[in-house]
């Protein structure tokens, strides 16, 4: 009779303890859904063939990050492009993790392309830049 009273008081706290799991999970869920805001421009994408690329905006900045893991061990290319397809910027490198910082404040408003060349396959992420003005107002 005790092991059974023992077992009854052990499924129970198990069964509390995923209540409040669950409860927490949601609540903290509804609670971040407030201050969720979407990111300007975040893409991650496995590839086959051994290449993972990541190309992201440092938040409210024009820099932007180019990162790539190269399991393959072969020459990667990364370009950056405008909108008429020349090439601003290429660098070719063999190394397995790559990460760098391109600044695009100096370039005019429009559309830049990051292109990632390796493994037999590329990956294109558009950039589109945008001056953006505000008007204020104040009271003296």
């Amino acid at each position: 009779m005790k092991t059974s009273s023992v077992f009854r008081g052990l499924g129970q706290s198990i069964v509390a303890a995923f209540a409040l799991t669950v409860f927490a999970s949601f609540s903290s869920q509804a609670q971040s859904a407030d201050r969720i805001q979407p990111k300007p421009f975040a893409i991650a994408q496995p590839a086959p063939a051994g290449l993972e690329t990541a190309v992201y905006q440092v938040p409210q900045t024009t820099k932007f990050k180019v990162h790539f893991v190269n399991s393959t061990g072969k020459t990667v290319t990364v370009k950056l492009r405008d909108a008429n397809r020349n090439v601003l910027y290429t660098e070719s490198v063999s190394a397995k993790n790559y990460i760098r910082k391109f600044d695009l404040e100096p370039l005019g408003d429009g559309k830049y392309q990051f292109e990632i060349t390796g493994g037999g396959q590329t990956v294109v992420r558009q950039v589109d830049l945008q001056t953006v003005t505000a008007r204020t107002v104040q009271i003296q």
